[in-house]
C-alpha cells in the first residue's frame, strides 16, 4: 500500500469517525444543532478524502474528470455545513452570510457537475504524473483554466471573513479559549485549503490536494473540545451525586418533616421522621397520595383543596 493511500485513507477514517461521534452526541442532546452540522462537515471531509485519493490515482482524463466532479458534492457538504456550524456553535446573528455561502457553493457544485471539465478547467488535455520525494506519483490535470474557476475562491474568502468575524465576536464576549481553539482552527483550515488550490492552479505550487488533510486541524480542535466537555460533565455529575448524598443524609437524620410530591400529588420522597409522625414507613408512603392515607372525614377537604 502506497504512502498516499495510507495517509488519505487514515484521514478519511478519522473524519468519518468524528462524524459518527458528533452524530451520536446530537442524537443524545437534541438541544443544539451544532453537533449535527459538525457531524455533516466531518462526513463531507471524510468522503472528500476518498475522492481526492482516487483523483490522485487517476490514469486517464475521463477518470480524473469523473472524480473531480464527484468530489464537489462532499466539498459542498463540508463547507456549507461548517458555515451553519459556526452559526449554531458561536451564536452569530449573521445567518444571511451562511445562506449566501450555502447558495454560492451549491451553484458552484452544480456548475462543476454539468460542465464538461468542471468549472476549474474549460478543457483538460492530459494528465501529468508528478513525482513525490519518496518516489510515488500523483495525477495532476493539464489544461486551460476555466473563466469561472476563481469564483470558488471568492466564496472561500467570504467564508473566511465569516469565520473571522464569528471568532472575534466570541472573543469579545469573553469566551477566548473557544475563540482561539475552534475559531482559530477553522480559520487556519480554510486559509490553508483556500490558498493551496489557487497556488497549484497557477503553477506556483505543486502538491497533492490538501482540503481533507487540512481539515484534521479542525478535527484536533473539536476532539479536544469534546474531551473537555466529557471531563466537565463527569466532574459535574460527581458534584451532583455528592450534593444529593449530603441532602439525603440531612433530610433522613433531621427531626424535620420533609416530603416530596409528583404531579399527581403522590409521595415521591418522605423522610423517616415525617413517615413516623404519620404512622407509616417511608416505603409504605411512596407512590401513594395524601387522600389514600387520610381518614375518610378529611378526604373531602383534600379533594376540594
Amino acid at each position: 500500500m502506497s504512502i498516499l493511500t495510507i495517509i488519505w485513507t487514515a484521514t478519511g477514517a478519522i473524519c468519518l469517525t468524528l462524524a459518527f461521534v458528533y452524530g451520536v452526541v446530537w442524537l443524545q442532546q437534541r438541544g443544539s444543532r451544532a453537533p449535527l452540522f459538525f457531524a455533516l462537515a466531518a462526513l463531507g471531509a471524510g468522503a472528500n478524502a476518498f475522492c481526492e485519493l482516487v483523483l490522485m490515482k487517476a490514469r486517464s482524463v475521463e477518470q480524473w474528470v469523473f472524480w473531480a466532479k464527484a468530489g464537489h458534492i462532499p466539498l459542498f457538504v463540508l463547507l456549507s455545513s461548517l458555515a451553519w456550524f459556526v452559526v449554531a456553535y458561536f451564536g452569530t446573528t449573521r445567518r444571511w452570510l451562511a445562506w449566501v455561502v450555502t447558495g454560492a457553493w451549491a451553484l458552484y457544485a452544480v456548475g462543476c457537475l454539468v460542465t464538461p471539465y468542471t468549472l476549474i478547467y474549460s478543457e483538460v488535455t492530459a494528465l501529468r504524473h508528478v513525482p513525490l520525494p519518496w518516489g510515488e506519483t500523483y495525477a495532476l490535470a493539464v489544461g486551460e483554466t476555466g473563466p469561472l474557476k476563481f469564483s470558488a475562491d471568492l466564496v472561500t474568502a467570504v467564508l473566511l471573513a465569516f469565520f473571522g468575524e464569528a471568532a472575534w465576536s466570541l472573543w469579545r464576549r469573553g469566551e477566548r479559549r473557544r475563540a482561539l481553539a475552534t475559531g482559530g482552527s477553522l480559520i487556519l483550515f480554510l486559509a490553508t485549503a483556500g490558498l493551496h488550490a489557487p497556488l497549484v492552479d497557477v503553477g506556483i505550487l505543486t502538491s497533492p490536494p490538501l482540503i481533507s488533510f487540512a481539515f484534521l486541524i479542525v478535527v484536533l480542535a473539536m476532539g479536544a473540545e469534546l474531551t473537555r466537555d466529557v471531563a466537565s460533565t463527569a466532574r459535574l455529575s460527581a458534584e451532583v451525586k455528592a450534593n444529593e448524598h449530603r441532602w439525603r443524609t440531612l433530610a433522613e437524620n433531621s427531626q424535620l418533616v420533609v416530603m416530596g410530591f409528583d404531579r399527581d400529588r403522590r409521595f415521591n420522597y418522605v423522610n423517616p421522621h415525617a413517615a413516623q409522625l404519620m404512622g407509616f414507613t417511608p416505603e409504605e408512603l411512596l407512590g401513594r397520595s395524601i387522600e389514600e392515607i387520610s381518614p375518610p372525614d378529611l378526604r373531602e377537604g383534600y379533594v376540594q383543596a
